[in-house]
């Protein structure tokens, strides 16, 4: 690849990870300790392991096969649990209270769903032929250990939120709402951009 191929990469790169970065309000300077932060950052490593199971998923699998369709059925409950959850999470900080009992149900389900929603996916792509650039669907998400750092990171989200107001308040809703999942039809397939 010339040189000129790579700046125009990294320029891209660099404005897509801004803007990003603009569009979910994300500021460095957000007083969440950093057991917070690494457990938000999980959010996005849950999310992206789905989004990459999708991707793999799309490459081997027409819309109208039955792979697809159950693995997008799969997908959609992955998404709605964890949407759920997600907002479960900004409504019970807005209520100034403690955790509720559908909060940690709701993130136990998607959980449990995102476990099923991988095991399918990875079950009918493994016998695929390797295609170059397709993610590699063995890598795993470890759900245990995101659940555990999500829980603890939950606990001081909520001892930061309870010493916060105003804009830093707003400031943590918007980090959580920038981890809501991507419609399966906004995913692409691997060697298409990301919208």
């Amino acid at each position: 690849m010339n040189t000129i191929k790579k700046i125009y990469i990294l320029t891209f790169l660099f404005l897509f990870y801004f803007l990003v970065g603009c569009n979910h309000n994300i500021r460095p300077n957000t007083n969440l300790p950093p057991e917070a932060k690494d457990g938000l950052s999980m959010l996005d490593e849950w999310r992206s392991g789905c989004e990459q199971s999708v991707k793999m998923l799309k490459t081997y699998y027409k819309p109208e096969s039955n792979e697809y369709k159950k693995a997008y059925s799969s997908y959609i409950e992955t998404k709605t649990k964890s949407d759920a959850w997600i907002e479960t999470l900004i409504t019970d900080l807005q209520m100034g209270g403690k955790p509720s009992n559908r909060y940690k149900s709701l993130l136990e389900e998607a959980a449990a769903q995102t476990v099923e929603f991988k095991n399918y996916v990875k079950s009918v792509c493994t016998s695929q032929p390797s295609t170059k650039g397709v993610p590699e669907i063995l890598a795993p998400i470890n759900i245990g250990d995101i659940i555990e750092k999500l829980t603890n990171a939950g606990i001081k989200i909520w001892e930061t939120w309870h010493k916060t107001k105003g804009e830093e308040q707003a400031n943590i809703i918007n980090l959580i709402k920038g981890k809501k999942w991507l419609d399966f039809n906004d995913i692409k397939e691997v060697g298409a951009e990301r919208p």
